[in-house]
């Protein structure tokens, strides 16, 4: 029996695809870079890349793969002008066959750099459809897809990051910062950033998160229109690289609840400005729960032992849930209670037909 299926896989493969197993082309290659440049493009019509930093390689290179059922595989176009390289990869025609829907084909291109630069290059990837990964240290990033999430942990003077359709998971040190999703979720809970930071979806939630080693003087814009913002804050004190008075926070939502749990200061030197909107979703404005040393609330002990306002409000919201909780439980076993009765009554009613 195990024969038997073990032949009708490949059989299976061939009756649906069109081609069986065997004749599914893998290709590896790869390709040198030019040692100096100053900037990197690349242009890719349908393909996942990968672009990272790293300290075990002394020149750059491309790495392409490719797996599908095209036996003529395209390869990365390379080219240099003035200080700027380019690597362009068209999309992989696969064969046609009217007999059976084509094996899907997938490309893959990766960029290592050497780690170690006097100055970090500038980089800018274009892609229809696939998947984005940066990693390590560059000057300027600019990241634009049709279709496709993308993974970013970078050090950077800016990263700007758009799709139309997908993920956007960000995190590192950068000066500014812009992400903007039509649909998808925007992730950057771990950021550095201490010029401007600015984060747009349609739909989807964006949650941002900075960190005490800097936040944006410059101002913060988080704005989704059917979806959920959150925005954690480190506290003021502990901003020890920056000057920093306090937060001016501006939070709304149309349709849902807004929550601002940091201390207000008003506009003025020093003050960093926060704008936060949803038009279906809620806000959330709060200290980042990682300042909390782990001292108890209310032991008197005052400074960093002590939650600020924005935990105490999280256990008011608590204790308000719980309060629900114990009221629809409560409501519940008055339903019961009531059911019983019914019963109860039911019965006496069948064992005493005049009481009816």
């Amino acid at each position: 029996m195990v024969g038997v299926l073990a032949l009708l896989v490949p059989v299976s493969a061939l009756a649906y695809t069109g081609v069986g197993l065997s004749t599914l082309t893998y290709e590896e290659t790869t390709h040198e870079l030019p040692a100096d440049f100053e900037a990197l493009a690349i242009d890719v019509s349908s393909a996942s890349v990968e672009v990272e930093v790293r300290d075990d390689i002394d020149a750059p290179r491309v790495l392409h793969s490719y797996e599908g059922a095209s036996a003529e595989v395209t390869a990365p176009d390379i080219s240099a002008d003035g200080s700027t390289v380019t690597v362009a990869l068209p999309q992989t025609k696969p064969e046609f066959r009217w007999w059976a829907p084509n094996v899907g084909s997938g490309d893959t291109l990766t960029v290592e750099l050497p780690a170690g630069q006097e100055n970090p290059i500038d980089l800018d990837v274009t892609s229809d459809f696939g998947f984005v990964a940066l990693a390590g240290e560059f000057g300027a990033v600019n990241v634009e897809s049709q279709a496709g999430a993308m993974e970013i942990d970078v050090d950077a003077n800016t990263v700007d990051a758009r799709t139309r359709t997908g993920l956007l998971s960000v995190s590192g040190t950068m000066t500014d910062l812009t992400l903007e999703t039509t649909t998808g979720y925007i992730d950057a809970p771990e950021l550095a950033v201490d010029g401007t930071a600015s984060a747009q979806t349609a739909t989807g939630a964006i949650d941002l998160g900075f960190s005490e080693a800097a936040v944006p003087l410059e101002g913060i814009e988080a704005h989704a229109r059917n979806g959920a913002v959150t925005v954690a804050l480190p506290r003021e004190e502990r901003l020890s690289a920056q000057d920093v008075a306090g937060y001016s926070v501006n939070a709304s939502s149309s349709s849902g609840w807004t929550d601002v749990a940091v201390q207000q200061t008003a506009p003025g030197e020093g003050v960093v400005p926060v704008t936060v909107s949803s038009e279906s979703g809620s806000v959330d404005v709060h200290y980042g729960s990682d300042d909390w040393d782990g001292a108890e609330p209310g032991d008197g002990s005052g400074g960093d032992g002590d939650r600020g306002d924005g935990d105490r409000d999280d256990q008011d919201r608590d204790d308000r849930d719980r309060d629900g909780q114990d009221r629809d439980r409560g409501d519940q076993d008055r339903d019961r209670q009531d059911q019983e009765q019914d019963r109860r009554e039911q019965d006496q009613d069948r064992q005493d037909p005049d009481r009816a």
